[in-house]
């Protein structure tokens, strides 16, 4: 699994050929002391009037994340082909 990511160091990445209708990326969040996570998208939203508005944020339930995203993680990956359930 992947290692959490400081805001302060780097933001998620949108995939630059990524259609406008899906500028986002899922991950894992956290903020405060840590103890609480939740799936979020990273996402843009290139239909806003407003540069301010078309700036990625952190969503949550369709929403501007109330909470403030301290760190992140990308989400891992589910279980492949293969994939032995020991």
């Amino acid at each position: 699994m992947s290692e959490w990511i400081s805001v302060n160091e780097r933001l998620p990445e949108i995939p630059a050929d990524a259609p406008p209708f899906r500028r986002y990326v899922q991950v894992l969040a956290t903020w405060g002391d840590g103890t609480q996570v939740a799936e979020m998208w990273w996402r843009g939203n290139p239909y806003a009037k407003t540069e301010k508005g078309q700036q990625a944020r952190f969503m949550w339930q369709g929403r501007n994340s109330p909470w403030t995203v301290t760190y992140w993680m990308p989400m891992p990956a589910g279980p492949g082909k293969g994939a032995s359930n020991a």
